[in-house]
């Protein structure tokens, strides 16, 4: 009788859950697979940490060329206080450094509109709209491409110099955009024209990517969704765009 060899028994070990870091990492070169791991467990505490953290350090580099262009506006309205120094200028249009903290707030309101947006498409298509997965995709789009938008508007601003903006359109052309091909003449279809940058496109591809996956809807319900919500934020800076 041939003895039985028992085989030796195998241990598998449960694959490690990516953290927040690492699946915004993923979002930025592997879309897909980033949404797909926000539809099983959504994951946003430190994206939104990292985008917040972005967004502000972005407008307090803004901040001296935004109170430069309120100074500016508040002589050409009055220009009696053109003789005030540029202190008393400063203390007049009550702008200060820490002026930034409010696009903050202004950021966390763009992801809870872009959530309720995607959540109402995906619900009128009758895909799925699981909210929870929904916010953490909108977080983890608005810390890479606002996040990192703003930086880089605010780093080509700091580098200009405050001197060099006059206007809001000035500082709204600052980042690379179509108003730098397309050139209008209307401030409405300027700001739109504007509003195309690098990361702006980069965003919306991102919804799009993220409209499919996880709601499961078809490629031209999430563009429109995305056009959308383009139009919305667009037109909202149109007038004042650094007020939040």
């Amino acid at each position: 009788m041939s003895d039985v060899v028992s085989a030796p028994a195998i241990t598998v070990r449960p694959q490690a859950k990516p953290n927040d870091l690492q699946v915004l990492f993923t979002l930025a070169v592997s879309p897909k697979k980033g949404f797909e791991q926000l539809g099983v467990e959504p994951r946003w505490g430190w994206a939104m940490i990292v985008g917040m953290s972005l967004t502000g350090l972005g407008f307090y580099l803004q901040s001296p060329a935004i109170e430069h262009i309120l100074v500016v506006q508040t002589v050409a309205q009055n220009p009696k206080l053109a003789s005030m120094s540029p202190e008393q200028l400063s203390h007049a249009v009550r702008i200060t450094h820490g002026s930034w903290l409010p696009f903050v707030v202004s950021y966390l309101k763009g992801a809870v509109i872009d959530t309720v947006v995607m959540v109402a498409f995906a619900a009128l298509s009758k895909g799925k709209f699981p909210i929870r997965a929904f916010w953490a995709a909108s977080v983890n789009i608005t810390a890479l491409c606002a996040g990192l938008g703003t930086l880089v508007t605010g780093a080509i601003v700091y580098l200009r110099g405050p001197n060099s903006f006059q206007t809001a359109s000035d500082l709204r052309n600052a980042m690379p955009s179509l108003a730098w091909i397309v050139h209008v003449s209307h401030p409405t279809y300027q700001a739109l024209a504007s509003f195309v940058t690098p990361f702006t496109v980069w965003g919306w591809g991102l919804e799009i990517c993220a409209m499919i996956v996880i709601a499961g809807i078809s490629p031209a319900i999430a563009t429109i969704t995305t056009l959308l919500q383009f139009l919305y934020f667009s037109l909202r800076t149109a007038d004042g765009w650094w007020m939040p």
